[in-house]
């Protein structure tokens, strides 16, 4: 009994220490304390392991790059709904490569009609840059500059041009001036506004 005495008052015996934790007070265990330290109940918070912290990241990075792929299709689909709800592109006229025929021309606010069966009349060759044409009477060709994109021709000041002696109504004057024109193709007519008021009405 003394060696019992003594190992219960003892503080630094291992038994000591099993026997006070083991042995606390009914009323103290029956309440469940199991948050302090010193109970046999208390729950030290488990940390997460290190091997899983790295499948963590993993998974985060494949969920951002399939939110930023669904977001950047969506951007697509609306560009191209965007696209289709414009309507087609209205394509340039085809000036070139075509044989238009003169039907009248304008000149200081008074418009003749050229005569039918003339062959009178412009081609605009197939580099964009020349012209050939017939007055009625002679042939000519020159420079001529077509811009599609622009609906312009910008002819050049000098023409080779054929000398035969004719006059009205065979001959009519055709010949562009010098400059820029505006090209309007409306239901296979061709109409060209130069300076000064100068207007050519050609037809297929």
């Amino acid at each position: 009994m003394a060696e019992q005495a003594v190992v219960a008052r003892g503080s630094t015996s291992a038994t000591a220490r099993r026997t006070r934790r083991v042995m606390l007070p009914r009323d103290h265990r029956g309440r469940g304390d199991t948050t302090g330290p010193g109970c046999m109940g208390y729950a030290t918070p488990t940390p997460e392991p290190s091997f899983l912290r790295p499948r963590h990241t993993a998974m985060k990075r494949t969920l951002l790059l399939a939110s930023t792929a669904l977001a950047t299709a969506a951007l697509s689909t609306t560009s191209v709904a965007q696209a289709d709800n414009a309507g087609p592109r209205t394509p340039p006229p085809v000036l070139t490569g075509v044989a238009w025929h003169a039907r009248t021309i304008t000149e200081n606010g008074v418009t003749h009609t050229v005569p039918e069966g003339s062959r009178a009349g412009l081609t605009f060759g197939a580099d964009r840059r020349t012209v050939a044409g017939h007055d009625g009477c002679n042939g000519f060709s020159g420079e001529a500059v077509v811009d599609a994109e622009r609906s312009t021709v910008t002819f050049g000041s000098e023409y080779a041009s054929t000398m035969i002696a004719c006059y009205p109504p065979d001959h009519v004057d055709l010949i562009p001036s010098a400059g820029t024109y505006e090209a309007r193709v409306t239901a296979h007519i061709l109409t060209l506004t130069g300076p000064d008021g100068h207007v050519i009405t050609l037809g297929r």
